[in-house]
């Protein structure tokens, strides 16, 4: 089973929709990036009440029991702000905070993921 998060702050709706699924693809934004490109401090709360927190992504791991967790529609999406390196890292440290023993993968276009097959029962 494959849950899109869409754009949402953190809520519990998610890892209870989410629970057991073999890939949950979440939305997330990196606060101190956004903080650092200079936006109006009310612009960067705004974001941070209607996105999730990349630190957020290990204990929604957690919660919900998914296996894997691909980051989506992330904010900042410029590389030369934050690299793809530095948002795994942010990554690893949420997974780990959390003890979130699955993976969490920055998605990128054309990614493809295994999927479990479903157990028929015959």
């Amino acid at each position: 089973m494959i849950v899109f998060s869409g754009d949402t702050a953190r809520t519990p709706n998610i890892p209870r929709l989410a629970a057991g699924a073999d890939i949950l693809v979440h939305e997330a934004f990196h606060c101190d990036a956004v903080a650092a490109i200079g936006y109006p401090p009310a612009v960067v709360e705004h974001i941070g009440t209607v996105h999730t927190e990349v630190g957020d992504l290990g204990a929604i791991g957690v919660e919900s029991g998914a296996r894997q967790i691909v980051i989506s529609h992330i904010s900042p999406a410029d590389p030369s702000v934050l690299s793809e390196a530095a948002w795994q890292r942010a990554a690893d440290r949420s997974a780990q905070k959390a003890r979130y023993r699955g993976r969490i993968t920055l998605g990128n276009d054309l990614d493809r993921f295994p999927v479990a097959r479903p157990r028929t029962g015959r």
